[in-house]
């Protein structure tokens, strides 16, 4: 763990595609998930090699592109289109302005624990 503070986008994302539960597992208790729990809680939709990756890319190329445009444009503004609040913002540029975050840091550099102080 570095201490680093997730962005609130990405903070919402996670929550909204994984679930509140596994968001605070996540991110809370730095929960590492294996494919297996990443694939049940929504985090993986596909497993496979370049080849596959590239074949599933294809398929969706062939589809209809304003359909596709407006599907992908609908999901992300009318699922994480909302503005952050003031205290959720000030409290992440605390978290990257702070000394834990240098500790976070230092510690990785030094390969060690780090000591947190919560300032």
């Amino acid at each position: 763990a570095l201490g680093l503070a997730v962005d609130p986008w990405t903070v919402r994302r996670l929550a909204l595609i994984a679930g509140g539960g596994a968001a605070r597992r996540i991110l809370l208790a730095c929960e590492r998930l294996d494919l297996d729990a990443a694939r049940a809680a929504g985090l993986v939709d596909r497993v496979g090699d370049r080849e596959t990756a590239l074949a599933w890319a294809a398929e969706i190329a062939a589809l209809a592109p304003l359909t596709l445009a407006y599907n992908k444009l609908a999901v992300a503004r009318l699922l994480e289109d909302a503005p952050v609040p003031d205290e959720v913002a000030a409290a992440f540029d605390a978290c990257w302005a702070s000394e834990d975050l240098a500790e976070g840091r230092r510690a990785r550099a030094e390969k060690r624990a780090p000591v947190f102080r919560g300032a």
